[in-house]
């Protein structure tokens, strides 16, 4: 019998995304997974609720990295920000609408100031050339993905499965 290692018990919780960490990437390629949470508790909205949404994101920070094709980090996120869980949750329904159960967006994180009340963060749409550059790689990753799903063996058991 093998003893696992001390330091791999425990793991960790999915991080939240942090949106002030992300203003002046050039561009991000989200693609939102699931919901985490719906309406759970939270003291900074103005209802008192909020919704948290599981995401994907590859993140280009400078242009050496969309111009080479590769990402500054790739991580999987919690999102809680109400107007981007807003759109996150409107991404995944155009997918689901498109037949797409894995819908991606090409955004970039800026600070608005609506006409009355505070700054927030939204997505915008980054500078087309960067948009452009970042669904080249967003594509090129697709295919390879593909590709390597077509090379999987197809699993052949002996053992009947009994499933009530």
């Amino acid at each position: 019998m093998a003893l696992g290692n001390k330091d791999s018990v425990g793991g960790g919780l999915i991080p939240f995304f942090s949106a002030h960490d992300h203003l002046n990437d050039l561009a991000l390629i989200v693609e939102p997974k699931r919901f985490v949470a719906k309406g759970y508790k939270s003291k900074f909205t103005s209802d008192g609720k909020t919704d948290g949404v599981e995401a994907k994101v590859t993140v280009f920070r400078a242009q050496s990295h969309l111009d080479e094709g590769k990402p500054f980090s790739v991580g999987t996120f919690v999102f809680t920000d109400t107007n981007l869980v807003k759109d996150l949750v409107k991404y995944m329904d155009e997918g689901k609408e498109a037949g797409d159960p894995n819908p991606a967006q090409i955004v970039r994180v800026v600070h608005h100031q609506p006409k009355t009340g505070n700054r927030t963060m939204v997505f915008r749409a980054p500078r087309e050339e960067d948009r452009d550059k970042a669904a080249e790689y967003y594509e090129r990753r697709e295919a390879g993905t593909k590709a390597e799903l077509a090379n999987v063996p197809a699993f052949k058991s002996d053992v009947p499965f009994d499933v009530e």
